[in-house]
């Protein structure tokens, strides 16, 4: 298995693919969590993350991951993600980022890869991906993203 982290980034909420509306979210210090969202990148190259939101994803490559659309005067926005994954990887494809906080570190049991970013809001949105390949786990998958230290969503899916 080859979960490769190729990142970008320009109460916990039920296991649904997309969330809107601010009632939905919790607080969050100096800013309002917008909408959620968890699916299949279209275009990584565009300046807006777009993507098509699924809670199946398959394991030929193309990004999958989420977007976070948050209304905030604050310039950087802190986030942490833990990617949990049904069976271990052959390995975690790991490749640093410039926004990181320090090194994705990957759990002893190899279940869990936790990223954390401190990236500035581009277009009032922060986002990260993975792409998933043959030799990546089926079955289900989770994705718990946190916004300077709050739960905002758990996003949960199956890959096949």
């Amino acid at each position: 298995m080859a979960f490769f982290l190729i990142a970008g980034s320009a109460g916990a909420q039920t296991a649904t693919p997309t969330k809107t509306g601010n009632a939905a979210y919790p607080a969050v210090p100096e800013m309002q969590i917008q909408r959620a969202e968890f699916g299949v990148f279209r275009d990584l190259n565009s300046p807006a993350a777009t993507l098509d939101p699924t809670r199946v994803v398959s394991r030929d490559g193309r990004p999958i991951g989420w977007v976070i659309a948050v209304d905030t005067q604050k310039p950087t926005v802190r986030w942490r993600e833990e990617f949990t994954v049904p069976a271990p990887p052959q390995r975690w494809g790991l490749t640093p980022d410039k926004g990181d906080i320090r090194p994705t570190t990957v759990s002893a049991d190899k279940l869990t890869a936790t990223t954390e970013r401190q990236v500035m809001v581009g277009g009032g949105t922060i986002s990260h991906w993975w792409k998933l390949d043959a030799t990546d786990a089926r079955g289900p998958h989770t994705m718990r993203v946190y916004v300077e230290d709050v739960l905002v969503s758990n996003f949960s899916f199956d890959v096949n």
